[in-house]
């Protein structure tokens, strides 16, 4: 039994040893051969450094203003959720607005306002005509861009803070309004000191998310020339310019996004990880909803209904319109002519369940042997398997578009074209996911069962298959799940390695929604979008609510 034991754990060690193999040379060669061809200090005379500084600036700028406006917006209203006391269906709807943004891209939501503010031809604008208002401002530029990232980042802010108010009590703030306290004072002399570590962490976290934005800068800040890091670096590439400059932005947005990820790190590390330990007493107490409450709740529901409810929508109503200078036409002309008439639609949709379906597959098993090695084994194979992670972890956090440009460059002449270079960009980026969903649900399972099974005579690989998997398979669904959503409608890697006949749905909506016909983009992004929120609820349900929002 110790000599089969010894030969499992030889494989683990093997797949492993072979994932950090895989991840040099799919992303690290690459990025050395990258920067060592196009990255020449010498080349860059202040004279080309100096149009860069602005796509640096706006991109900093955009960072810190959304880090600390969805960081606060999504503290304050998950406290105010989680403290008073309001109808349970409201709460379940305000909570699901509030995370629906993270299942999808935030460049649906740039659409879904393009539709509504667009100069003339907006939804609102055209209302606001007929009642003989002013026009809306532009939903172009800066002040756009911050508007639609603001509302798409605090969903991630919002997840990044459930588990705070899920372990913390109400016992200390409850202290306070006894002694006289008012709930806004409590909040802010008592949860707010205490969840000053993980307000940290959660905003480097949405700080490095919008740092790496691309979808929403290029969808609002193209038209209007506003260029940040991840907009210029595009926009150097498809111009075929220096690439030294392109490189020299790659280098600082990945610089950026490391001091980001390390100081998150830090931060995390730093969290205390203590509760408040009673009986009866330390259920969570709900609060009479308040004057000053229920005005916050009015804001909180407006938050909702522009950020989540509206964009979508309007995303929605602009696939049925023949006209959108007109309300009176509504027909599924466009759905017929996406599926049926356009031979991009069929294969881009085709493309991306493919590369979706067995990158999440192989992505799942993967994530599977490394969680399993980091949780139930011991010695050298456990530390591997610690370096996997983290190691994934960094590709995650890496920028798409300084994954991307390296890629595209080392693979092209054997790669490019095809759908291989798409899956191997998307398994870099990806792979952390599986980890970090599987890692949990390994933990809880007791070390017994499998000891049992091998007292039994079952060998450590059947022990694995026939015990450790089943008890695996909501949070194996879940992992799927995790990989193949973001998968679907990726379009900041895509945008660069995409070629002839290999189109995938995020491409193809830029496409139209850039050039074409935005009617045709929103008939892609409504399909992907009820997907998506279909397979969800699947999950939700087959997981009795275990995953999924």
């Amino acid at each position: 039994m110790i000599r089969r034991r010894s030969i499992f754990h030889s494989w683990l060690i093997s797949i492993n040893i072979g994932q950090l193999l895989a991840i040099a040379a799919v992303a690290v060669i690459p990025l050395l051969f990258w920067f060592s061809k196009t990255l020449d200090p010498s080349s860059l005379s202040p004279a080309k450094i100096q149009p860069l500084l602005s796509p640096i600036g706006w991109s900093l700028a955009l960072a810190s203003i959304v880090g600390v406006t969805s960081t606060a917006l999504a503290f304050s209203i998950s406290w105010w959720l989680w403290r008073f006391r309001f109808n349970v269906h409201f709460k379940r709807v305000i909570e699901l607005c509030l995370k629906i943004p993270y299942l999808l891209p935030g460049f649906f939501f740039a659409m879904g306002w393009i539709a509504l503010a667009a100069p003339n031809v907006g939804y609102l604008n055209q209302i606001s005509a007929y009642l003989g208002g002013p026009a809306l401002p532009t939903i172009y530029g800066f002040g756009g861009i911050l508007f639609v990232e603001i509302c798409w980042t605090t969903s991630l802010a919002t997840i990044q803070l459930q588990s705070f108010f899920k372990n913390y009590s109400t016992l200390l703030e409850d202290a306070a309004l006894l002694c006289g306290a008012r709930p806004w004072n409590a909040f802010f002399k008592i949860t707010l000191p205490i969840a000053r570590s993980q307000l940290l962490s959660c905003l480097l976290l949405t700080m490095a998310s919008s740092l790496a934005a691309f979808g929403v800068p290029a969808m609002l800040g193209i038209p209007s020339r506003t260029y940040f890091v991840t907009t210029k670096i595009y926009q150097g590439v498809k111009s075929g310019s220096d690439f030294s400059q392109v490189s020299f932005l790659a280098a600082t947005l990945m610089v950026l996004t490391a001091i980001l990820v390390f100081a998150h790190d830090r931060a995390a590390k730093r969290t205390p990880h203590s509760t408040i330990v009673g009986g009866k007493a330390s259920q969570r107490n709900l609060l009479r909803p308040t004057t000053g409450s229920r005005i916050f709740g009015v804001g909180v529901f407006f938050f909702c209904f522009f950020g989540t409810l509206a964009p979508l929508v309007a995303v929605f109503l602009q696939s049925l319109l023949v006209d959108r200078g007109s309300f009176s036409n509504w027909s599924l002309a466009k759905y017929q002519y996406v599926f049926g008439s356009v031979p991009d639609g069929v294969r881009a949709a085709q493309n991306s369940l493919w590369i979706a379906f067995f990158t999440a597959t192989i992505l799942t098993g993967l994530g599977l042997v490394a969680a399993y090695s980091k949780t139930k084994t011991t010695g050298f194979s456990q530390k591997i398997a610690g370096h996997v992670a983290n190691v994934w972890s960094f590709a995650y956090a890496t920028p798409g578009t300084v994954l991307a440009l390296p890629i595209l460059v080392f693979f092209q002449p054997s790669l490019g074209n095809t759908l291989w270079i798409i899956g191997l960009a998307f398994g870099v980026k990806y792979a952390a996911f599986a980890i970090r969903t599987l890692e949990p649900a390994l933990t809880q399972i007791s070390r017994d069962l499998e000891e049992a099974a091998w007292i039994s005579g079952a060998t450590p690989a059947r022990t694995f298959v026939r015990i450790v998997i089943p008890l695996c398979i909501p949070a194996l669904s879940a992992a799927f799940a995790l990989c193949f959503i973001p998968m679907l409608s990726e379009l900041t890697m895509s945008v660069f390695l995409v070629g002839a006949g290999t189109e995938t749905l995020g491409t193809l909506i830029y496409r139209f929604q850039e050039y074409a016909d935005p009617g045709a983009a929103s008939v892609l992004a409504v399909s992907v979008a009820g997907f998506t929120l279909l397979l969800n609820g699947a999950l939700k349900k087959f997981s009795r609510g275990g995953f999924g929002i």
